[in-house]
């Protein structure tokens, strides 16, 4: 053997980036070839349920085996449509990737030693999740099995500042959340293009009775909106801090593109908080070209602006509103009429997490509602973030909401003073694009009752994952980055 050729193998066996990104590789083309071989076998020549559920072992087993880097934006991907299933399985295949992350993560946990999220903020939430789950086990609500996916998602935010440990880490899995949004937004565009529902299986049929709005792969289009905008900071994060000039190009084009599919929803509340997002981010984020950036952003703006106006016009004077209301307003003031009685009879612990839909009924304002009075059969969910709080988890509730809220916001603030003095642009610009995550959650919830989505506690778990990578919570923080600040 050459001293060349030696010294390829020695630095194929290193670790280093390329053994890595090779790593990688093999194993996204091991997943799919396991995935299409467990499909192929399944609809065409396997009727027992017994050995698709064999197959289906072998799929999980590779899954746990190749760790929560692969299967957590795989278990992301099913956030857009949570009703999804494959053939030969009796759920959905959002519970199919929650278990295989869920396990894979345990695995994971096992090996190496586990990163506590910033303990304030952390424990919080932590103990706002278990308090809500194990209320609604106490109160016996109906919604208790769905509740059960608050612990799921808790694991989601762990996974998130334990596993991805360096820059680059968190970097990747970045540019795979922006990635699976992007491509899988592609079937909202399609729907625009041709102007029907591709999948009314998933949706919410209500909310196409009267207009056209599309929704992808999700239940309705307010939650396609809520999934493009919630990839938004982050697109524009990988934008300003990728390496390579491909990713920020791709990045930039990719910002445009998801901002174009919200407002196409047509949702009244999507251009109020993509603005705000954007504006808030703009004007913090360090960049050499944020003048020219932001100018772009108001020119695109002022173009756009009358065209959002002419459609949110059309729904705001509907002819199908009752006695000349807005119908979304009317539906959301009649379920706070309900609320109300709901925050009467049960002041401290409220009725339950997940149960407003299974309640409303008994609790609704008779002979003051417009549109809820006739839909009993229909599940109504409460819609109203801080509302949602108040009434199924109570004023307990309420209290560890609040004590999250300014224990989040003294972590960021603190983190980002600090990485202002050691000029990490970096950490500087993750912290940023977190706060505009948040400031789109702070809005959303105004509207809708966003604090429980899974999303929200990826979020808290990335705000955590940028503290520990940068070293400011060195007690808590079980390595010490290797990169110089820059």
């Amino acid at each position: 053997m050459t001293s060349a050729a030696a010294e390829r193998l020695r630095a194929l066996l290193r670790d280093t980036p390329e053994r890595r990104q090779l790593g990688v590789t093999l194993a996204l083309v091991a997943i799919l070839a396991a995935v299409a071989f467990y499909l192929y076998v399944t609809i065409k020549f396997v009727p027992d349920m017994g050995i698709r559920m064999m197959f289906g072992g072998l799929v999980l087993a590779l899954l746990v085996v190749l760790g929560p880097r692969f299967t957590l934006p795989m278990y992301f991907a099913t956030f857009f449509g949570t009703a999804i299933t494959l053939p030969g399985l009796p759920v959905s295949l959002n519970r199919v990737c929650a278990a295989a992350f869920v396990l894979s993560w345990l695995a994971a946990l096992y090996r190496r030693r586990f990163v506590v999220p910033p303990a304030a903020s952390g424990l919080l939430l932590t103990l706002f999740t278990i308090y809500a789950v194990v209320g609604s086990f106490v109160l016996r609500a109906p919604g208790t099995t769905g509740s059960y996916n608050q612990l799921v998602y808790l694991v989601v935010c762990f996974a998130a500042a334990s596993t991805f440990r360096t820059r680059e880490d968190l970097l990747g899995l970045l540019r795979a959340i922006v990635t699976i949004t992007c491509v899988l937004s592609v079937v909202g565009l399609l729907e625009y293009i041709l102007r029907r529902d591709l999948f009314p299986q998933f949706s919410d049929n209500r909310l196409w009775l009267h207009d056209f709005r599309i929704n992808g792969v999700s239940r309705n289009a307010i939650q396609y909106a809520f999934n493009l905008a919630w990839a938004l900071p982050w697109a524009l994060f990988l934008h300003v801090e990728a390496k390579g000039r491909m990713t920020r190009r791709v990045a930039l084009v990719a910002i445009g593109y998801m901002v174009v599919l919200c407002l196409l929803t047509r949702n009244r509340q999507s251009p109020v908080i993509i603005g705000a997002m954007l504006l808030w981010g703009g004007l913090l984020i360090r960049y050499q070209y944020r003048a020219r950036l932001l100018a772009v952003m108001a020119l695109c703006g002022m173009l756009i602006a009358p065209f959002i106006a002419m459609k949110l016009a059309e729904r705001f004077f509907s002819p199908h509103a009752p006695a000349g209301r807005d119908m979304s307003l009317t539906i959301r003031r009649d379920k706070l009429l309900a609320a109300q009685r709901m925050i009467v009879e049960h002041p401290w612990t409220g009725i339950g997490l997940n149960t407003f839909k299974d309640k409303w009924w008994d609790y609704r304002a008779r002979g003051l509602t417009y549109v809820i009075h006739a839909e009993k059969g229909n599940q109504h969910f409460v819609d109203l973030g801080y509302v949602q709080i108040l009434v199924e988890t109570g004023i307990v509730g309420v209290v560890l909401f609040a004590g999250i809220v300014i224990a989040t916001l003294l972590l960021w603030w603190r983190t980002l003073q600090r990485a202002r003095r050691l000029e990490d642009s970096f950490a500087y610009n993750g912290l940023v694009a977190a706060s505009m995550g948040f400031v789109q959650l702070g809005l959303s919830m105004f509207l809708q009752d966003t604090f429980f989505f899974p999303q929200t506690y990826l979020l808290f778990g990335l705000l955590f994952a940028l503290v520990t990578i940068t070293g400011y919570e060195s007690a808590q923080a079980s390595t010490v980055p290797t990169e110089v600040p820059r």
